[in-house]
């Protein structure tokens, strides 16, 4: 064998060592992707269940620059992974199905605009005890998908008449803790078709002979009510006789307050 051929074959050889390498490198990356994510989602789970289930929800903590929402499920308070929300208006891609979007901040919207729309289904909308402030909108947040959840969101829907703070118009939806600040129309409509609602522990406040929550006639089929409260009791509207609507007379099935 002559001094060439010889260093052909260890180029060769040395080759082929490089490339079993990457490859086994490769396989290895392939396998631990999955399991670093896994182990983010693990840290964030412990983190979130420091927290009573009773202070749960609202918390949001960080693992390797990514933010988890706590939120109960089942017995303990766990991490879902979220998407954040910096302004109004759709998010980036659209609202997809079964996603959890949170704010870390308050908003404003662009007058006579709304600021959340809510057309995918099984989304949850967590404000954790943040702002949102619109003026003169048809809506500040509407629910038009089928399963949502809005939740810990304090809402300003001021300066128009017909304004609504959270509109619902698809079935299935909760809407759960937030305030609705309101000066002319209702805080919480529930719309015809928006059938086997929750409404839970929603409060308004604000002044003028406002209805605060209306559920339509047409629309009257709910699944709960409970803990809700209102500043005003109104009889400003026309179907103040329909027997589901809240917060519109004494006996009614909420709570009428005298101060927010």
């Amino acid at each position: 064998m002559t001094q060439a051929q010889g260093a052909l074959e260890y180029l060769l050889l040395l080759g082929g060592a490089i490339l079993v390498a990457v490859i086994v490198i490769a396989v290895i990356v392939g396998i631990t992707g999955p399991s670093e994510e896994e182990t983010v989602l693990a840290v964030a789970h412990g983190l979130c269940a420091k927290f009573p289930v009773s202070e749960c929800a609202g918390h949001l903590v960080e693992v390797r620059g990514q933010t988890f929402a706590c939120d109960i499920a089942g017995t303990g308070c766990r991490a879902t992974k979220g998407i954040e929300l910096t302004s109004c208006g759709a998010p980036a891609g659209g609202w997809l199905d079964g996603r959890l979007y949170f704010l870390s901040g308050n908003l404003s919207g662009p007058a006579g605009t709304i600021c959340f729309d809510m057309t995918a289904n099984n989304v949850i909308l967590n404000c954790n005890g943040k702002r949102i402030d619109t003026t003169g909108a048809f809506a500040t947040v509407l629910v038009s998908g089928n399963g949502n959840t809005v939740k810990n969101c304090v809402i300003a829907s001021l300066g128009g008449a017909g304004n609504v703070g959270i509109g619902v118009s698809g079935p299935n939806n909760k809407l759960i803790g937030n305030l609705i600040e309101q000066d002319s129309s209702r805080s919480i409509r529930i719309y015809a078709g928006g059938t086997n609602n929750a409404l839970i522990n929603n409060s308004t406040c604000g002044a003028g002979a406002t209805q605060y929550i209306q559920i339509s006639e047409s629309g009257s089929s709910q699944a709960a009510s409970s803990g809700n409260s209102c500043t005003t009791c109104s009889d400003a509207y026309a179907d103040l006789g329909n027997p589901h609507n809240i917060c519109v007379e004494a006996g009614a099935l909420d709570t009428c307050l005298t101060s927010c």
